[in-house]
């Protein structure tokens, strides 16, 4: 019998590992294979293309956009898999926005890019960790 923190351990230490990461494994595993498939047939670009359309090319409010989507999606699936799938979906809708929105005064466009990309990639990361504490599925 072992004994771990002066109690008695009933079971072994694959036992336990087992019973406590399995499960943690198979979301993640399940959630990183629904963001390949969700990249792997191109639904990320209807998805920008859909939340470009609902809100926007602001900066501000395409922050909002991918936040509140983000959260949503990071209440039914794991965070780390929420921001696998999000994070091509970000760069599909910044290709777009940056395509169209190209200034030619601006003496650096690629700057303004890099900055508007890190700000969202933030904002996704912070996102899922909101969302996923609002049940007991995203805290997995």
């Amino acid at each position: 019998m072992n004994k771990i923190f002066g109690l008695a351990v009933h079971f072994e230490v694959a036992d336990f590992i087992y019973y406590v990461w399995v499960g943690h494994l198979l979301i993640l595993l399940s959630g990183l294979m629904l963001a390949l498939a969700i990249e792997d047939c191109n639904l990320h670009r209807r998805i920008a293309l859909y939340v470009l359309s609902i809100v926007g090319t602001s900066p501000r409010l395409l922050l909002l956009g991918f936040m509140l989507s983000t959260a949503l999606l990071s209440m039914w699936i794991s965070n780390t898999a929420a921001c696998a799938m999000m994070i091509p979906i970000l760069d599909a809708i910044l290709e777009e926005v940056l395509s169209v929105a190209t200034d030619p005064e601006d003496p650096e466009p690629k700057t303004s890019g890099k900055k508007m990309r890190a700000m969202l990639c933030m904002s996704v990361t912070l996102a899922a960790n909101i969302g996923g504490t609002a049940t007991t599925i995203g805290n997995n």
